[in-house]
């Protein structure tokens, strides 16, 4: 026992030494700082960058978090290439309206065609008869825009706008002369290619007998709406029309009256037989629908007498606009 005490005492000692330098050194982090609300006494740690050995610390640069990641391999400085991207002065008008952008093809190709006004449906198989709405060399024709509008549509350059057309064409025999019926059914397929489904369409050939064309069975005696199916079923009725035989242009017009349209596009290589002006009044109350009679004349020679026809009335009484076109222009 009284070998083991002094041992003890010394331990004892050793361990008191120990916690009161603990507790000196606890006492760093409160020394002269003010109490906080509720009796506590702590100072305010942050962080701070040190100037580089040799420079003046007032006059050392904030730290930029930008230049904390070093540029790669032929990559502009951060700071200098976003400082060149802002525009010093606001761009002019003309520099707006005039600007071009760069488009990649590759992103181009994804994208779909937008129908937009005038332009055919889409769906529709390639044909080649059917030629782009042009003038023909030399042709005077009447007026109308080549891109129409939307729900317009164009024939023989004549546009005009509408839900329901009706398309009257002459297959007499003398549109065989210099390729009228080709051309007639050129321009037919071109036109109605124009039309959107919203509208609705019916094509009327007429010579010495009036025959509407069928798209169903039963036979349907109304107007049909401009889908691919029915527009690609209509091209094929087109192709099969033959020119023949004479010319009875009053049934034919009391027809297409009848399905009470918003527009008539009436084709013919002539006024003969004429129709007399109680022939009009007939027709023009047979129009309770309204409707704009566009009247296309193929014409072999220039008229030789300024005496307004029945079908420049009719065109001109109905709101609708007549042409005269000379087939020696093709």
């Amino acid at each position: 026992m009284q070998s083991l005490l002094p041992s003890t005492i010394l331990s004892v000692i050793v361990h008191g030494i120990l916690i009161a330098i603990t507790l000196w050194a606890l006492r760093g982090c409160e020394r002269g700082a003010p109490a906080a609300p509720g009796g506590e006494k702590f100072r305010t740690v942050g962080l701070t960058s040190l100037p580089a050995e040799g420079s003046d610390r007032n006059d050392a640069p904030s730290p930029n978090f930008n230049d904390l990641r070093p540029a790669q391999d032929g990559e502009p400085e951060p700071i200098r290439d976003a400082l060149s991207a802002v525009p010093d002065k606001a761009p002019s008008i003309d520099e707006l309206l005039n600007a071009t952008t760069a488009t990649d093809s590759s992103v181009g190709a994804q994208i779909p065609t937008v129908i937009g006004p005038g332009a055919p449906l889409p769906g529709l198989p390639g044909v080649a008869s059917a030629t782009p709405l042009v003038r023909p060399p030399g042709s005077r024709t009447g007026g109308g825009s080549l891109t129409p509008g939307p729900g317009a549509t164009t024939f023989m350059e004549i546009t005009d706008t509408g839900r329901r057309f009706v398309y009257l064409i002459d297959t007499s025999a003398s549109m065989n002369d210099g390729g009228r019926l080709k051309l007639a059914r050129n321009q037919l397929k071109s036109s109605i290619r124009l039309l959107k489904p919203n509208q609705r369409f019916q094509v009327v050939f007429y010579g010495v007998t009036t025959t509407q064309m069928n798209l169903k069975r039963p036979q349907d005696r109304d107007l049909y709406p401009a889908t691919v199916i029915n527009i690609h079923k209509a091209e094929r009725e087109i192709d099969r029309v033959r020119a023949e035989k004479g010319t009875e242009h009053k049934a034919a017009l009391k027809h297409a009256l009848r399905l009470k349209p918003d527009v008539i596009y009436f084709l013919t290589d002539g006024d003969e037989p004429r129709l007399t002006s109680a022939d009009l009044g007939e027709l023009l109350r047979l129009n309770s629908s309204n409707a704009r009679v566009h009247v296309v004349e193929f014409a072999s020679s220039q008229r030789e007498s300024r005496e307004v026809t029945w079908l420049q009335q009719l065109a001109s009484r109905t709101g609708g606009k007549y042409s005269r076109v000379p087939v020696k222009a093709w």
